[in-house]
């Protein structure tokens, strides 16, 4: 059994902008009007906070994005131990 879980996360949207991706997961960051439709809004949290989660469990993620293609998120989480199953028949059936 794999001892990571890697999980991508892709969109055909617009993609971001070359100058914008080292700063995609600071707080409060918002890619420039210019480059995303008026309707979109946000406060510039979601993608640090995913960075501060992934940071916390010793992981990284990374970006990849093309103009016009969309964008790529990828990351790894470690696989938490599976507990062994309890048994009514004192461990015989299962070994425990």
């Amino acid at each position: 059994m794999r001892r990571e879980i890697y999980v991508s996360i892709q969109d055909s949207g617009q993609g971001i902008p070359e100058e914008d991706i080292p700063h995609v997961f600071d707080r409060f960051y918002k890619v420039e009007k210019a480059h995303t439709p008026s309707k979109q809004s946000g406060t510039g949290l979601g993608l640090s906070i995913v960075k501060r989660i992934i940071d916390q469990h010793n992981q990284t993620i990374t970006l990849k994005s093309a103009k016009g293609k969309g964008s790529t998120f990828t990351f790894t989480l470690k696989r938490a131990p599976i507990p062994k199953r309890p048994t009514t028949d004192g461990g015989k059936k299962y070994g425990t």
